[in-house]
């Protein structure tokens, strides 16, 4: 959380320095987020993917543009997004938390369909470096930090078996009607940070734009101290934007 402080700090401080010495612009824009939160690569504890969909939500954002020199620039925002999606995998030997029937925590390794359920909405801050192709065409590239306000990861088991504590443990069967909630929520982190690679294409007298970004996690979703999970989660989202330049 420290090194995320230091690193608004730094680049408020760089924001404000080049306020003063370059030509700036600004801009709003809405638009929506398509994606999904996946291990990378796929661990061998998942299976197959039986099914996958992206909820559709809401990204509003107001960016400052500063034109330093030639066709170069940096461009900032502040971002309020959501992100979210839900997934279905078949799962071997999969560590996890679930819910017992006395409403305690049974940890172990999972076998059987695993469902989940993943939402989040984030105050985010990209700083990229801007090179303007053409009058009209401009590439973004950078670094972003987001802040996490509110989130969800929870889900549930079924078809499939429970070894209780080790993969070898007693075993807690879940077919037919039966399953098993988890909830991770608590555990989600509240600083994370990733990169960003979008492109914009101006028209109407350079006054409105169209954008398509693709931001990229590179921390895990999950604070260090979680251990349920045994492997790391990135948040991997597409926007594509509209908006207007003042």
């Amino acid at each position: 959380m420290r090194r995320h402080i230091i690193f608004l700090t730094i680049a408020f401080l760089h924001i404000s320095a080049l306020s003063s010495t370059a030509k700036t612009g600004f801009d709003i824009r809405a638009g929506i987020n398509l994606g999904g939160t996946s291990p990378l690569p796929l661990p061998q504890e998942i299976r197959h993917i039986n099914s996958y969909s992206s909820f559709i939500y809401p990204a509003i954002e107001a960016g400052a543009n500063f034109h330093l020199k030639g066709r170069w620039g940096v461009r900032t925002a502040l971002r309020i997004e959501m992100k979210g999606m839900s997934t279905s995998a078949d799962v071997k030997s999969y560590k996890t938390s679930i819910a017992g029937d006395d409403g305690s925590s049974l940890s172990g390794y999972y076998t059987g369909v695993n469902e989940t359920e993943a939402r989040a909405t984030m105050l985010t801050i990209p700083l990229t470096a801007a090179f303007r192709i053409s009058n009209r065409f401009q590439l973004y590239a950078g670094p972003y930090m987001s802040l996490l306000l509110s989130g969800k990861f929870s889900g549930n088991v079924h078809d499939g078996y429970l070894r209780v504590g080790n993969p070898t443990g007693d075993k807690i069967a879940y077919y037919g009607d039966a399953s098993s909630q988890f909830d991770f929520s608590d555990n989600l982190k509240t600083a994370q940070f990733g990169a960003n690679v979008s492109a914009d294409y101006s028209f109407m007298r350079d006054k409105l734009l169209v954008s398509l970004a693709l931001n990229w996690g590179l921390s895990n979703i999950f604070e260090s101290s979680f251990q349920t999970i045994s492997f790391k989660m990135y948040p991997i989202y597409g926007c594509l934007a509209f908006g207007y330049r003042f």
